[in-house]
């Protein structure tokens, strides 16, 4: 809730000094190739570029990227999280959003008030949990209302046995019993696709690549391995022989996980097979395997030392080189117990890796143990932010901390924290989930879902128990994560998101900063989207006309209904008798809703007493045709003579 605070206090004390200083930008309206466009405002340099999906102009998915520096000596401008929002929010004939300042809709758009939320915010985040029920829900920690944070849940009518997240493509795939591939889209929250697998392959294994382009299955039943291209619609999984049994992970899977910039991660996955066999699958084509002593159980890539780190069962770590011709071993590390999860620090030149009750800290560069660990707590998951290193035992709702500066200084106490409600549930039940626990978005603290009270409980660092919770509506929980919806530093002033849309047309993209201040509203072409992953029809809502209706003071207001399949308008919409009009003041909080009468084909009007003259919100909506107040948004009108 930190995130949004700031904001709203942000646009209480100085947004409003911008005035009218934000620019309008008009991008070029290239539906299917890469818009950019550049503005200054109050010293600040602000660059955009839209670029569709490569290949599938029509999937909805596009990159938003960013570039701030100062507009005199051209260095680049460092924003944090918390101090940088955008949003994209669909034209809809808003007659006076071009009269409106962009620093008043910026802040009318912080500030969240009737009609206001924006199609695509790019300035927030999302708690998802998958249940044990088959539900994914989303979870909105920025509601005040403690029992109304439940925003959507998506129902994938089975119970899950393994996710994957595509980043890149605002995608999350699950398999659900007995064998159903699942894909949901998380923008307009809804199931994709859904492909049946084999049986009788009892695919448990999932993970998708870097690119998120290509996911991996492994069906241990048929000792196969399936890839699946998810970038084509009409694609289906493609099988190949596997020797042995094998856990599938990302190959970027424990990367560098302290916040450092331009680190190029692996691409492909790893399978560490049950006959002691890794493999590195770059791609689809491409493939590297060596031969451990023992059942290979996590690993990771440096990015630094340009390596990629192994453990085994049998208590040690090896050192494999991808780029190479040969296969061989290269070092060798005897840690002396067991090893559930690995991970690389300090810009890749540390690792830890941690079991139950045991952990070792590894100087990569040198090769050997530089800080062996003992804590009384198991390791369900590892968890790095920006200040520690957390080993979570899920069952008993427990962390243990490390300090990672202690870490790499060679001596560290461990701090045992509670994360939620005491007591084991489950003890001897092994999930197949391994993320209880995502990072705060500030670096600063984890959420952990705790399976004993169906309750995700937020944990500040420094406290000795958590600090806030939310309420997962009484579902058990068995994994979860943190949705970043928002802009991603990805190199000195540059910042950039993924953007999925499921309606092309024309958007306003909208950006604000502070520490320097800046606000932008710029025009941008979505392309159109396919049929099957469009939403349902949409409409365009124009206002007409404003009159005085008679000598009681009541106005008429007409507008026109029109139908706007993907990006072009289409004929007028008629015979809506549900469609009501909302006239809000947003000063006062005075609102009314008037019922509208259609006075010829796709033409409705209404008619209002306001309680003074002045400017009013009007918005329309029909329950019939899917058409909330935010779609049916007019925009501020004045209502009777001037005040």
């Amino acid at each position: 809730m930190t995130m949004r605070r700031r904001f709203i206090r942000f646009a209480a004390t100085t947004l409003t000094r911008m005035g009218a200083a934000g620019v309008l930008l008009l991008g070029p309206a290239l539906a299917n190739d890469a818009q950019t466009a550049d503005a200054e405002d109050n010293g600040v340099k602000i660059q955009w570029r839209y670029t569709p999906e490569s290949g599938a102009e029509r999937s909805g998915v596009g990159k938003l990227e960013i570039a701030l520096s100062d507009a005199r000596s051209g260095a680049p401008l460092k924003y944090d999280s918390s101090q940088l929002a955008g949003w994209l929010r669909r034209s809809r004939a808003a007659l006076s959003d071009a009269e409106t300042p962009c620093s008043d809709q910026i802040a009318a758009l912080i500030g969240q008030g009737i009609g206001q939320r924006a199609d695509i915010d790019l300035s927030t985040y999302r708690l998802l949990t998958l249940n044990e029920d088959g539900v994914v829900a989303f979870i909105n920690p920025f509601v005040r209302l403690s029992n109304a944070k439940l925003e959507s849940i998506v129902s994938l009518g089975a119970k899950p046995l393994a996710w994957a997240y595509a980043a890149e493509r605002m995608e999350l795939w699950i398999l659900a019993e007995p064998s159903t591939l699942v894909g949901v889209d998380l923008q307009t929250r809804q199931l994709k696709r859904k492909i049946d697998l084999p049986a009788e392959g009892r695919a448990r294994g999932l993970a998708f690549d870097r690119s998120g382009s290509r996911l991996w299955i492994v069906l241990a039943g048929r000792q196969e391995l399936a890839h699946l291209d998810v970038t084509r619609p009409d694609a289906t999984p493609i099988f190949e022989p596997l020797a042995a049994d094998a856990d599938v992970v990302p190959a970027d899977h424990g990367a560098v996980s302290d916040g450092a910039i331009g680190d190029q991660p692996l691409d492909g996955v790893f399978m560490l097979r049950e006959d002691g066999g890794f493999v590195w699958r770059a791609s689809n084509a491409r493939s590297k395997s060596w031969r451990l002593d023992s059942r290979p159980t996590a690993a990771a890539y440096s990015a630094l030392a340009r390596r990629i780190i192994v453990a085994s069962a049998d208590g040690a770590l090896a050192f494999l080189d991808p780029e190479t011709e040969t296969a061989d071993v290269e070092t060798r590390v005897r840690l002396g117990h067991a090893v559930r999860n690995l991970s690389i620090f300090d810009g890749g030149r540390m690792a830890l890796a941690v079991g139950d009750g045991e952990a070792s800290v590894i100087d990569l560069a040198a090769g050997r143990v530089t800080l062996p660990l003992r804590f009384s707590t198991v390791a369900d998951q590892l968890l790095l932010t920006r200040r520690f290193a957390y080993a979570i035992d899920a069952h008993h709702a427990r962390a243990t901390l490390w300090s990672l500066s202690d870490l790499k200084s060679g001596s560290a106490q461990p701090i045992e924290t509670s994360l939620g409600r005491s007591g084991a549930i489950d003890a001897g039940v092994m999930t197949p989930f391994n993320q209880f626990a995502a990072a705060s978005p500030d670096g600063a603290g984890i959420v952990f879902a705790s399976r004993a009270d169906a309750t995700l409980y937020q944990y500040a660092e420094g406290m000795m128990a958590p600090s806030g919770s939310f309420s997962n509506y009484s579902r058990q929980p068995v994994a979860m994560m943190l949705l970043d919806l928002s802009l991603r530093e990805t190199k000195p002033g540059s910042y950039a998101t993924t953007v999925r849309h499921n309606r092309g047309g024309a958007y306003d993209l909208l950006l604000t900063g502070r520490g320097p201040r800046f606000s932008l509203c710029a025009r941008l072409q979505m392309p159109s989207v396919d049929a099957d992953v469009a939403a349902a029809p949409a409409y365009s809502v124009t206002l007409l006309s404003e009159t005085a209706a008679d000598e009681r003071a009541e106005r008429a207001i007409r507008i026109r209904l029109q139908q706007a399949p993907g990006d072009r308008l289409d004929d007028n919409v008629s015979g809506v008798r549900d469609l009501t009009m909302l006239v809000f003041d947003r000063h006062s909080g005075w609102q009314i809703r008037a019922p509208m009468r259609e006075i010829k084909s796709g033409e409705y009007e209404a008619r209002v007493s306001a309680p003074h003259p002045g400017r009013y919100d009007l918005h329309v909506s029909s329950v019939s045709r899917n058409i909330s107040f935010i779609e049916g948004r007019l925009g501020q009108v004045s209502l009777g003579a001037a005040p």
